[in-house]
Parts: C-alpha cells; structure tokens; sequence
C-alpha cells in the first residue's frame, strides 16, 4: 500500500468559485472539506486550497498590463 502523509498533501479545488450563488460555494467548501475529512481524518484544513486559474490569469493579465504602461 502506498505510504500517505497528508502533512505532504494539498487539495487543490479549482473553479469553485464558478458557482453562482455564495451560499453554493460555501456549501461546495463545507461539504468537500467534509467528504476530503471521512476519507482521510489527518487532513488539516489548510491543506486544501481553493483556487481559480481564470482570476488568477486575469491578475496577471492586469498587472501586466499595469507594468507595461508605466
């Protein structure tokens, strides 16, 4: 069996925040972290990350875009 620590894991959720409601996303993000703990108890909250590649690349964009014209 592989060897799991999950002091050496994180949990990336991505497009999360594609939900339309708040409500939905923070019921996406309970319920997930929930489902992440049944399976593995270990798992420390600040391991499982959420993130957005599409805000992140329009981030870069604009600063970017910011740097360029100064």
């Amino acid at each position: 069996m592989v060897c799991f620590n999950p002091e050496d894991t994180i949990f990336l959720l991505n497009k999360w925040d594609t939900l339309l409601e708040d409500d939905d996303k923070e019921t996406f993000l309970k319920e997930t972290k929930e489902k992440l703990h049944s399976i593995w108890e270990e798992i420390n909250d600040n391991n499982i990350l959420e993130i957005s590649a599409g805000r992140v690349r329009i981030i870069i964009t604009n600063a970017f875009v910011r740097k360029k014209h100064f």
